[in-house]
Protein backbone atom coordinates (compact mmCIF):
# COMPACT_ATOMS: atom_id res chain seq x y z
CA UNK A 1 0.00 0.00 0.00
CA UNK A 2 1.25 3.39 -0.76
CA UNK A 3 -0.29 6.26 1.66
CA UNK A 4 0.30 10.11 1.56
CA UNK A 5 -0.66 12.12 4.82
CA UNK A 6 -0.50 15.76 4.88
CA UNK A 7 1.63 16.56 2.10
CA UNK A 8 2.89 20.14 1.32
CA UNK A 9 5.89 21.10 -1.05
CA UNK A 10 6.24 24.69 -2.13
CA UNK A 11 8.10 25.68 -5.47
CA UNK A 12 9.98 29.70 -5.33
CA UNK A 13 7.42 30.60 -2.77
CA UNK A 14 4.89 28.69 -4.40
CA UNK A 15 2.57 26.31 -3.07
CA UNK A 16 1.89 22.80 -5.03
CA UNK A 17 0.54 20.56 -3.13
CA UNK A 18 -1.52 21.86 0.11
CA UNK A 19 -2.12 18.81 2.88
CA UNK A 20 -2.52 15.81 -0.18
CA UNK A 21 -4.06 13.08 1.30
CA UNK A 22 -3.88 10.29 -0.73
CA UNK A 23 -3.72 6.26 -0.04
CA UNK A 24 -3.37 3.81 -3.17
CA UNK A 25 -4.56 -0.04 -2.33
CA UNK A 26 -2.64 -2.79 -3.06
CA UNK A 27 -3.78 -4.54 -6.96
CA UNK A 28 -5.65 -1.71 -7.93
CA UNK A 29 -5.59 0.98 -10.83
CA UNK A 30 -5.99 4.75 -9.07
CA UNK A 31 -6.58 7.49 -12.06
CA UNK A 32 -5.32 11.03 -10.55
CA UNK A 33 -7.08 13.94 -13.32
CA UNK A 34 -6.74 17.71 -12.91
CA UNK A 35 -6.38 20.89 -14.25
CA UNK A 36 -2.74 21.54 -15.68
CA UNK A 37 -0.71 22.63 -12.49
CA UNK A 38 -2.50 21.20 -9.69
CA UNK A 39 0.08 19.13 -9.19
CA UNK A 40 -0.53 15.79 -10.09
CA UNK A 41 2.90 14.75 -11.72
CA UNK A 42 4.37 16.55 -8.59
CA UNK A 43 2.46 13.95 -6.60
CA UNK A 44 4.00 11.47 -8.53
CA UNK A 45 7.55 12.54 -8.20
CA UNK A 46 6.53 12.27 -4.68
CA UNK A 47 5.51 8.79 -4.74
CA UNK A 48 8.58 7.22 -5.83
CA UNK A 49 10.80 9.47 -4.41
CA UNK A 50 12.31 11.55 -7.09
CA UNK A 51 11.03 14.70 -4.51
CA UNK A 52 10.55 15.23 -0.74
CA UNK A 53 7.59 16.89 0.96
CA UNK A 54 8.33 19.95 2.62
CA UNK A 55 5.95 18.88 5.65
CA UNK A 56 3.85 15.39 5.31
CA UNK A 57 4.68 11.46 4.82
CA UNK A 58 4.80 8.93 2.27
CA UNK A 59 4.19 5.41 3.29
CA UNK A 60 5.59 2.54 0.84
CA UNK A 61 4.64 -1.02 2.67
CA UNK A 62 4.70 1.11 5.72
CA UNK A 63 8.49 2.52 5.21
CA UNK A 64 8.72 6.46 5.03
CA UNK A 65 10.64 7.14 2.23
CA UNK A 66 10.56 10.50 2.70
CA UNK A 67 13.07 10.30 5.85
CA UNK A 68 15.08 7.52 4.13
CA UNK A 69 19.21 7.81 3.52
CA UNK A 70 19.81 7.54 -0.52
CA UNK A 71 21.11 4.23 -0.40
CA UNK A 72 17.81 2.98 1.70
CA UNK A 73 15.38 5.08 -0.99
CA UNK A 74 17.02 3.10 -3.77
CA UNK A 75 15.95 -0.42 -2.67
CA UNK A 76 12.09 1.03 -2.38
CA UNK A 77 12.77 2.80 -5.57
CA UNK A 78 13.43 -0.82 -7.42
CA UNK A 79 9.83 -1.56 -6.63
CA UNK A 80 8.46 0.84 -8.68
CA UNK A 81 8.03 1.21 -12.76
CA UNK A 82 7.30 5.07 -14.57
CA UNK A 83 6.23 5.56 -17.91
CA UNK A 84 7.21 9.48 -18.71
CA UNK A 85 4.51 11.33 -20.69
CA UNK A 86 7.74 10.96 -23.88
CA UNK A 87 8.55 7.79 -23.22
CA UNK A 88 11.78 9.62 -22.18
CA UNK A 89 13.66 6.47 -24.76
CA UNK A 90 17.40 6.80 -24.84
CA UNK A 91 17.50 8.04 -28.83
CA UNK A 92 20.71 6.34 -28.71
CA UNK A 93 20.28 3.10 -27.70
CA UNK A 94 18.25 0.50 -29.54
CA UNK A 95 15.32 -0.54 -28.31
CA UNK A 96 16.61 -3.52 -26.79
CA UNK A 97 19.28 -1.39 -25.12
CA UNK A 98 16.64 0.88 -23.62
CA UNK A 99 14.51 -1.89 -22.25
CA UNK A 100 17.48 -3.66 -20.23
CA UNK A 101 18.94 -0.63 -19.69
CA UNK A 102 17.76 0.01 -15.50
CA UNK A 103 18.30 -4.30 -15.66
CA UNK A 104 22.07 -3.38 -16.05
CA UNK A 105 22.60 -0.13 -14.61
CA UNK A 106 20.78 -1.58 -11.05
CA UNK A 107 22.49 -5.07 -11.16
CA UNK A 108 19.57 -6.73 -11.47
CA UNK A 109 20.83 -9.17 -14.38
CA UNK A 110 24.32 -9.93 -15.44
CA UNK A 111 23.79 -13.09 -17.40
CA UNK A 112 23.15 -11.58 -20.99
CA UNK A 113 21.21 -14.36 -22.32
CA UNK A 114 18.49 -14.13 -20.01
CA UNK A 115 18.66 -10.32 -20.40
CA UNK A 116 17.87 -10.65 -23.56
CA UNK A 117 15.09 -13.45 -23.00
CA UNK A 118 13.60 -10.60 -20.40
CA UNK A 119 13.71 -7.91 -23.05
CA UNK A 120 11.89 -10.29 -25.51
CA UNK A 121 9.19 -11.25 -22.89
CA UNK A 122 8.40 -7.74 -22.24
CA UNK A 123 7.92 -6.87 -25.76
CA UNK A 124 5.46 -9.55 -26.03
CA UNK A 125 3.72 -8.27 -23.59
CA UNK A 126 2.98 -4.74 -24.88
CA UNK A 127 2.82 -6.19 -28.69
CA UNK A 128 6.15 -5.77 -30.11
CA UNK A 129 7.71 -8.75 -30.77
CA UNK A 130 11.06 -8.44 -32.99
CA UNK A 131 11.70 -4.99 -32.91
CA UNK A 132 15.12 -5.30 -30.35
CA UNK A 133 17.57 -3.47 -32.69
CA UNK A 134 15.37 -0.95 -33.81
CA UNK A 135 16.27 3.23 -32.73
CA UNK A 136 13.31 4.90 -31.56
CA UNK A 137 13.43 7.55 -34.15
CA UNK A 138 12.45 4.65 -36.50
CA UNK A 139 9.43 4.16 -33.76
CA UNK A 140 5.95 6.08 -33.97
CA UNK A 141 4.90 8.12 -30.79
CA UNK A 142 2.87 4.92 -30.01
CA UNK A 143 5.19 2.65 -30.46
CA UNK A 144 7.60 4.68 -28.10
CA UNK A 145 5.40 4.69 -25.38
CA UNK A 146 4.75 0.78 -25.97
CA UNK A 147 8.48 0.71 -25.36
CA UNK A 148 8.63 2.68 -22.58
CA UNK A 149 6.28 0.36 -21.05
CA UNK A 150 8.08 -2.49 -21.90
CA UNK A 151 11.68 -0.76 -19.95
CA UNK A 152 8.91 0.14 -16.94
CA UNK A 153 8.08 -3.19 -16.19
CA UNK A 154 11.56 -4.83 -17.25
CA UNK A 155 12.50 -5.10 -13.26
CA UNK A 156 8.89 -6.58 -12.33
CA UNK A 157 7.96 -3.82 -10.28
CA UNK A 158 5.06 -3.98 -7.82
CA UNK A 159 4.19 -0.61 -9.18
CA UNK A 160 3.57 1.05 -11.74
CA UNK A 161 3.41 4.83 -12.52
CA UNK A 162 1.58 6.33 -15.60
CA UNK A 163 2.34 10.12 -16.56
CA UNK A 164 -0.34 11.01 -19.45
CA UNK A 165 -0.05 7.48 -21.00
CA UNK A 166 -1.96 8.42 -24.03
CA UNK A 167 -1.29 12.29 -24.72
CA UNK A 168 0.09 13.00 -28.31
CA UNK A 169 -1.34 9.44 -29.84
CA UNK A 170 -4.58 8.91 -31.82
CA UNK A 171 -7.45 7.13 -30.71
CA UNK A 172 -6.64 3.90 -32.11
CA UNK A 173 -3.39 3.73 -30.13
CA UNK A 174 -4.89 5.38 -26.93
CA UNK A 175 -7.82 2.90 -26.59
CA UNK A 176 -4.28 0.30 -27.41
CA UNK A 177 -2.72 1.76 -24.64
CA UNK A 178 -5.47 1.74 -22.31
CA UNK A 179 -5.75 -1.98 -22.92
CA UNK A 180 -1.85 -2.49 -22.22
CA UNK A 181 -2.50 -0.94 -18.52
CA UNK A 182 -5.44 -3.34 -17.90
CA UNK A 183 -3.55 -6.17 -19.53
CA UNK A 184 -0.60 -5.20 -17.18
CA UNK A 185 -2.93 -5.14 -13.97
CA UNK A 186 -4.21 -8.65 -14.98
CA UNK A 187 -1.14 -10.41 -16.35
CA UNK A 188 1.14 -8.77 -13.66
CA UNK A 189 -0.93 -7.87 -10.59
CA UNK A 190 0.93 -4.32 -10.21
CA UNK A 191 -0.89 -1.61 -9.00
CA UNK A 192 -0.79 1.48 -11.02
CA UNK A 193 -0.82 4.99 -10.75
CA UNK A 194 -2.27 6.99 -13.47
CA UNK A 195 -2.76 10.79 -14.17
CA UNK A 196 -4.31 11.67 -17.28
CA UNK A 197 -6.76 14.23 -18.67
CA UNK A 198 -8.15 12.17 -20.69
CA UNK A 199 -11.66 11.02 -19.17
CA UNK A 200 -12.26 8.15 -22.08
CA UNK A 201 -8.99 6.60 -20.60
CA UNK A 202 -9.99 7.35 -16.85
CA UNK A 203 -13.22 5.89 -17.02
CA UNK A 204 -11.85 2.59 -19.28
CA UNK A 205 -9.09 1.66 -16.76
CA UNK A 206 -9.54 3.08 -13.33
CA UNK A 207 -10.96 0.99 -10.39
CA UNK A 208 -10.51 4.50 -8.52
CA UNK A 209 -10.39 7.79 -9.75
CA UNK A 210 -8.64 11.33 -7.26
CA UNK A 211 -9.97 14.81 -8.62
CA UNK A 212 -6.81 17.22 -7.66
CA UNK A 213 -7.90 20.63 -7.12
CA UNK A 214 -5.19 23.39 -5.87
CA UNK A 215 -2.83 21.24 -4.76
CA UNK A 216 -5.52 18.77 -2.67
CA UNK A 217 -7.63 15.60 -3.44
CA UNK A 218 -11.17 17.55 -4.13
CA UNK A 219 -12.88 13.80 -4.18
CA UNK A 220 -11.91 10.13 -4.75
CA UNK A 221 -14.37 7.61 -5.78
CA UNK A 222 -15.05 5.03 -8.08
CA UNK A 223 -15.91 5.40 -12.09
CA UNK A 224 -19.33 5.69 -11.20
CA UNK A 225 -19.42 8.36 -8.27
CA UNK A 226 -17.35 10.31 -10.14
CA UNK A 227 -19.76 10.26 -13.16
CA UNK A 228 -22.44 11.17 -11.10
CA UNK A 229 -20.73 13.77 -8.66
CA UNK A 230 -22.27 16.47 -7.28
CA UNK A 231 -19.26 18.22 -6.77
CA UNK A 232 -19.38 21.21 -9.20
CA UNK A 233 -15.37 21.66 -9.51
CA UNK A 234 -15.43 17.89 -10.19
CA UNK A 235 -18.62 17.98 -12.58
CA UNK A 236 -17.21 21.18 -14.26
CA UNK A 237 -13.87 19.43 -15.25
CA UNK A 238 -15.67 15.80 -16.20
CA UNK A 239 -18.08 17.62 -18.36
CA UNK A 240 -15.16 20.19 -20.17
CA UNK A 241 -17.83 23.21 -19.19
CA UNK A 242 -16.25 26.59 -18.28
CA UNK A 243 -17.33 28.46 -14.87
CA UNK A 244 -15.80 31.56 -14.42
CA UNK A 245 -12.29 32.55 -15.56
CA UNK A 246 -9.34 30.39 -14.89
CA UNK A 247 -6.75 31.79 -12.81
CA UNK A 248 -2.63 31.88 -13.37
CA UNK A 249 -2.67 29.35 -10.17
CA UNK A 250 -4.52 26.99 -12.51
CA UNK A 251 -3.09 27.56 -15.53
CA UNK A 252 0.29 26.39 -13.76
Amino acid sequence: MIKLTGIYKKFNQQEVLRGLDLTINDGETIVIIGRSGCGKSVTLKHIVGLLKPDQGSVEVDDVNIATLPPLELQSIQKKFGFLFQGAALFDSLNVSDNISFGLRTQHLMSDEKKIQERVAECLRLVGLEGIEHTMPSELSGGMRKRVGLARAIAAKPQYVLYDEPTTGVDPIMSDAINDLIINMKEKLGVTSIVVTHDMVSAYTVADRIAMMYHGTIQQIGTTREIKNTLDPVVKQFITGTAKGPITLEDRG
